[in-house]
């Protein structure tokens, strides 16, 4: 039987497990990353002027922030389809998406063929600055707001005996943190370090930089950031 290690959220995997499973797949999750709601001051005043408002991720999409101000008539980006998805669904507002999900697919998007605008981004706490510094080179006011933390999980003996027995054939990482996360765990001896020998998935060209320089000797980057995508490329 093929296996996978999922390290994203519960909720994210439910569907790719049950599609998976349907295919004979044995799947363990395991969320390499605890989500931490943060708490922001922010009035529906404050953003009143703002042009653009851009969700990084799901985990942006705030349902404690979007009851507070409104976005209605603001040009609004996601990066991603599942967060525009998360989006809709709690406000009935589409928002556009660049045609590669990444930072870089949206920075080089005509979405933000923009200057001289009020721009304000979404994000989790800490990461990279790439999106706000391109931004402000292009003469951009750009605001941010943090809407979460993103925090190492505890792996339990009971799940690192789960997984190691498994042995999965894949292992797929949908951030640098959660690929860190997982790192640690080997790195510490929980993990067996036969998962370096593994086959990495995720969604980004980075992460599987970064995987490869921490010991991974064989990575690829899903082409359709989705569940559908990532069955796509198990299932050949």
């Amino acid at each position: 039987m093929r296996g996978l290690l999922a390290t994203r959220q519960p909720e994210d995997n439910e569907v790719l497990t049950k599609a998976l499973e349907a295919w004979g797949w044995q799947v363990v999750n395991w969320p390499a990353l605890v989500i931490k709601t943060t708490t922001v001051e922010v009035s529906n005043d404050s953003v009143r002027s703002v042009d653009i408002v851009i969700f990084t991720s799901k985990n942006s999409v705030s349902a404690q922030l979007l009851k507070r101000i409104n976005i209605e008539n603001k040009t609004v980006i996601c990066v991603g389809p599942t967060t525009a998805e998360k989006l809709f669904n709690q406000t009935g507002i589409k928002a556009a998406t660049p045609a590669t999900t990444t930072t870089e697919g949206l920075l080089s998007s005509k979405l933000l063929e923009v200057s001289n605008k009020k721009i304000l981004i979404i994000k989790g706490k800490g990461g990279r600055k790439l999106l706000e510094d391109e931004l402000r080179k292009r003469n951009n006011e750009v605001f941010t707001l943090d809407v979460y933390s993103r925090l190492e999980n505890t792996l339990t003996d009971r799940e690192a005996e789960k997984i190691n027995k498994l042995e999965p054939e894949y292992v797929l990482v949908t951030s640098v943190e959660g690929l860190c996360s997982l790192i640690k765990q080997i790195d510490e001896g929980k993990l067996t370090k036969k998962l370096l020998s593994k086959h990495l998935l995720s969604f980004s060209n980075r992460i599987n930089e970064i995987a490869i320089k921490k010991g991974f000797e064989k990575v690829s980057t899903v082409n359709k950031m989705s569940n559908k995508g990532i069955v796509e490329a198990l299932v050949k």
